[in-house]
């Protein structure tokens, strides 16, 4: 079975640069992928994923969490001797933090406990920085996403702790 060592943590932490410098400095390990989302996608998942696009933040939520459901279907039957070892751009702990940020009391995950249905990963490491580290590098991509949005204009410090894992 697959081995996932996710990187978790807020925008702009440096997750995505710290995943491209561990991709060049080992790209001739075929055995290491470095990915971002989910691990085995295929025409079914682009077309979910192109759906979730144009859904409301509960819908999304759900759609996303039946495609790491499914990701976990196909690792255990289709790919159940695949070895390699994922590096990934945040995986569910992330999708579970934000669907509870973005719907609330309406999120699906805090009525039922999806994680023994996911791909559980080996490793989670967890990346942070500055509020003012985190404004400067939004500024400088000139691009915020709605949780930037929702912290900079309300000027909160937000941590999300799901069961152990921060996200």
């Amino acid at each position: 079975m697959v081995k996932i060592i996710t990187f978790e943590g807020i925008d702009y932490s440096g997750k995505t640069t710290a995943l491209i410098h561990l991709a060049k400095r080992f790209s001739k390990r075929q055995e290491l992928i470095f990915n971002e989302g989910l691990i085995y996608q295929d025409e079914l998942t682009s077309r979910l994923l192109t759906i979730a696009n144009q859904c409301n933040e509960q819908e999304k939520e759900s759609l996303y969490t039946s495609l790491y459901i499914l990701d976990t279907l196909k690792s255990s039957t289709l790919f159940f001797k695949d070895t390699r070892t994922f590096f990934q751009d945040r995986y569910w702990p992330s999708v579970i933090a934000y669907g509870k940020f973005l719907n609330g009391e309406k999120s699906i995950h805090n009525n039922k406990d999806f994680r023994p249905l996911f791909i559980y990963p080996s490793v989670v490491i967890h990346f942070t920085c500055s509020h003012s580290e985190k404004i400067r590098r939004s500024e400088q991509r000139e691009r915020k996403s709605l949780l930037d949005k929702f912290l900079f204009e309300n000027n909160l410090k937000v941590d999300f702790r799901i069961d152990g894992y921060q996200a």
